[in-house]
């Protein structure tokens, strides 16, 4: 098996220790560095497997679910010790397939009691498609699968020989199969159990229950429930406390196997490459080189199949747990040919659904984007039915070499059908001289730009240089823990020059100070593409000076540390994800954020703070959240191109959040915006802007932003006017001088109290110098756009009202009320203010003159 092994995994034991088995692509790296950190977590009593200081310095991580995973990096650890890290992961990826055939080969002896048919069986576990996918993408905990049929042989002995030994022995192999991956458990011991445990039942239920098995099934769980509760209990509190909200992930469909995928070998198996009608077929299907390859194999199916034709009702257990766990392995909906596939009833169409979707949501299953890992499930149960199946062809044939001969050919062949490529793929090694510089001297590394390559590279880099990163990935992307390396990469990558932006931009001296605060010693940028050669952004060489060591694929820079010591780091923001770039609205630069637009804030000390910003809206309504390290500060529905100054909020010493979150949802919109001239909402804009009225590209918008500016608090004008307990009048303001004919464009700042369940109409008056009606208006707010009953308490909402003025109107002083009413009825709202004159439930704002 160990000479297959080296066979399956070709050319990597000519190098060992130099390359890593599996794609670039894959996870090589962050295995190598979860071998890399046991290994130091053992060797130094105050590191614990959970506890990661040197990950997204300087907050550090802790992750319980380590404890759940390091069953398969421990058998690398001697390996570790001895030849490092990266001989180890290689070594533990050949063993652990050598073993895998080993330990099916006992459990099929134990079934069939045929050596030669249990080879057979062995061949089929070692090597399935599906496993060698997972091979490729670096995934040592679903290669490392050995424990899995001896939990099974296990189980079977513990079922047919009750004793206290056998309890003991079943749950230590169940502590071996969950300690690999948490996905094991749910995937493969769960299902195993129960359909075993049942199909026992059914042959003696009158008198299953004795005593002997209610001892070993309660001796077997309480084994295991203490490795559940040591290594389990600490996820559960993580998950409980909002820790761990990055792991429910979606891709459920496209992790899923397609249906045709049992019956095709992987696009780059050599007998598909000679047929490339089939290739191409495969590649269609098989959309992920690792987690959707699920192929069965044509003589495994036809051994299988033998092998149920003359014993079907002693293998009927097996058929049940593999239909089951081959089903669930679709996933939530069917696909065929590389498409989902749907059906129409009453001229409804809906993808057809399938039963994991009722497991979707539950507890930890929410977690596993990887319905197609249930495949290793399936997969040993049609290795235990080809060791049936080769077992019944092989015992035709009485001549011992004759045995041996077809066992070999049986061996041969599905191995060629097995192999998902040749030779096997392997990831470089060669960046570990620029790792090694970082060894020159202490500091935290840089990785950038943010992405999962950079950070899996950094990970590797780290088994070496053992530096702390700023920033880091294991499992899972983690959003929150490293928004300050997405902080520091946009203060590195700006170019320092001095440009038009909505923000002021860093200076490079506090580009600097920010990055010496961070203890940012090292700044390393990995090639995005793989291509030759490395394209730089252009601030990054204006910041730091050319790298210190560089190779085609990664960069090492140092930081400056000619700083002005005599500077005092205060404030500094840059914007974050989801801007669009610079545009010119009426000479100012303005950026459209869509969905959720970040500013990182870094602030040097606790202080109260507020936002100053100019919002312009697209055609339809978007209401945007501001937030504040995730806290709501104020809702805000603009209406009009209109300045906006939130409540006062608190920034904490370091790094800050601030959120634009369009609480409407972003839309597509097809060509430039400022040919629009206007809005809905409010009509024209005053101001006419240039566009290009060539463009038509599409993206997603939310709203424009101009001037955001963060300043000290202070204290707020008071409101204008209080309608009723509903609504408050915050601001207002309009031309003090018109022209006869000139529309009044009156602006009005709204916040609203309480919740109103009532639409109400907002009426202006505008009553001349004899104190006399001369025009007004009636209507919904925003055009009837975003009645009252619509408004969120809390929210501010602003627009502009235009008000005709009549064309022969005479020159003089001209008076505007404001009020509500609801219709029919015509009942107005009270209101009351300190700061305006009111009467009739009218507010009175002031005056403007007609010259």
């Amino acid at each position: 098996m160990v000479f297959l092994a080296c066979l399956a995994t070709y050319p990597v034991v000519t190098n060992i220790g130099n390359t890593l088995i599996g794609s670039p692509e894959g996870d090589s790296y962050e295995m190598v560095w979860l071998i890399w950190w046991l290994k130091k977590t053992l060797f130094n009593p105050s590191l614990m497997v959970s506890t990661i200081p040197l990950l997204f310095h300087p907050d550090g991580l802790i992750l319980s679910l380590l404890n759940t995973q390091i069953g398969a990096h421990l058998l690398a650890l001697p390996f570790a010790v001895t030849y490092g890290p990266v001989a180890a992961y290689n070594i533990a990826m050949i063993i652990s397939l050598a073993l895998s055939g080993v330990t099916a080969y006992f459990l099929g002896l134990y079934l069939t009691g045929s050596r030669l048919a249990s080879l057979v069986c062995g061949l089929v576990w070692a090597f399935f498609p599906n496993k060698m996918g997972h091979a490729l993408s670096g995934h040592l905990y679903q290669v490392a699968v050995f424990w899995l049929p001896l939990y099974v042989l296990s189980l079977l002995r513990a079922l047919n020989r009750p004793t206290i030994r056998s309890g003991v022995i079943v749950g230590v192999f169940a502590i071996l199969v969950a300690s690999v991956h948490m996905v094991h458990l749910a995937y493969f011991l769960l299902p195993v159990t129960i359909l075993m445990v049942a199909s026992d039942w059914k042959k003696n239920r009158s008198k299953y229950w004795s005593r002997n098995r209610l001892v070993v099934f309660g001796i077997s769980l309480a084994v295991f429930s203490v490795f559940v509760y040591v290594a389990y209990f600490p996820v559960l509190k993580q998950v409980t406390s909002g820790e761990m909200e990055y792991m429910p992930v979606t891709g459920l469909v496209g992790f899923s196997v397609d249906l045709l995928s049992f019956f095709l070998p992987a696009p780059n198996n050599p007998i598909a490459i000679a047929f490339p009608n089939l290739r191409d077929l495969s590649g269609a299907v098989n959309v992920t080189f690792n987690e959707s390859i699920a192929y069965l194999g044509i003589v495994p199916i036809m051994l299988a199949l033998l092998a149920v034709y003359n014993n079907y009702r002693h293998l009927v257990r097996w058929l049940v747990l593999g239909a089951t766990t081959m089903v669930l392995s679709l996933g939530p909906l069917l696909k065929v040919g590389g498409r989902v596939i749907e059906t129409q009833i009453d001229n409804i169409t809906s993808p057809i659904i399938l039963p994991y979707a009722l497991l979707a949501n539950l507890p930890f299953f929410e977690w596993s984007r990887t319905p197609a890992r249930l495949h290793a499930t399936t997969h040993l149960v049609l290795a235990i039915l080809v060791a049936y199946g080769a077992a019944i062809l092989i015992d035709k044939f009485k001549v011992k070499w004759h045995k041996l001969t077809i066992t070999l050919l049986l061996i041969a062949v599905i191995f060629l059908e097995y192999l998902v490529v040749f030779p096997f793929p392997l990831t470089g090694t060669e960046s570990r001289k620029v790792h090694a510089a970082v060894k020159t001297e202490s500091g935290a590394i840089l990785p950038l730009p943010v992405t999962n390559s950079s950070a899996t590279e950094a990970l590797f880099g780290q088994t070496i240089n053992e530096q702390p990163i700023i920033g880091g990935r294991l499992f899972r992307d983690m959003p929150k823990h490293n928004m300050i390396q997405r902080f520091l990469q946009e203060i590195v990558f700006e170019t320092g020059e001095t440009k038009g932006d909505i923000i002021r931009l860093p200076t490079n001296t506090e580009r600097r100070d920010v990055l010496r605060h961070y203890d940012a010693n090292w700044i390393t940028y990995h090639n995005l593409d793989g291509s030759v050669g490395l394209q730089r952004p252009e601030g990054l060489d204006a910041l730091l000076g050319p790298p210190i060591a560089i190779d085609d694929k990664i960069a090492l820079f140092t930081r400056v540390d000619d700083f002005d010591t005599s500077s005092r780091l205060d404030m500094v923001y840059t914007l974050g994800s989801n801007w669009h770039p610079v545009e010119n609205w009426n000479n100012t630069p303005t950026r459209w954020f869509y969905g959720n637009g970040e500013i990182f804030v870094y602030s040097a000390l606790d202080r109260q703070a507020m936002l100053n910003m100019t919002l312009i809206p697209e055609l339809e309504l978007h209401v945007v959240a501001v937030k504040v390290n995730g806290e709501l500060v104020v809702e805000i529905s603009a209406g009009d191109w209109l300045e906006f100054q939130t409540p006062t909020f608190p920034l904490v010493a370091g790094l800050n959040l601030v959120e634009l979150v369009d609480v409407t949802g972003p839309r597509a919109y097809v060509g430039d915006l400022r040919c629009a001239g206007g809005t809905t909402l409010s009509g024209a804009f005053v101001v006419k802007t240039e566009c290009d009225s060539g463009v038509s590209d599409t993206r997603m918008i939310s709203l424009g932003v101009q001037d955001l500016e963060i300043v000290s608090a202070h204290p707020l004008v008071p409101k204008q006017g209080q309608f009723a307990k509903n609504i408050s009048l915050l601001n207002s303001y309009w031309q003090t001088e018109l022209n006869a004919g000139s529309p009044l464009r009156l602006t009005l700042y709204w916040s609203a109290d309480e919740k109103m369940r009532t639409s109400w109409t907002n009426f202006v008056h505008v009553r001349g110098p004899d104190n006399q009606l001369v025009s007004g208006i009636d209507q919904q707010p925003m055009v009837g756009g975003f009645p009252t009953d619509k408004w969120s308490p809390g929210q501010v909402v602003a627009y502009t009202i235009v008000v005709p003025i009549p064309e022969d109107a005479i020159t003089g002083k001209y008076t505007i009320d404001v009020g509500w009413y609801q219709w029919p009825s015509l009942e107005r709202m009270a209101v009351e203010s300190e700061m305006l004159s009111s009467q009739n439930n009218l507010l009175t704002l002031g005056e403007f003159t007609i010259r």
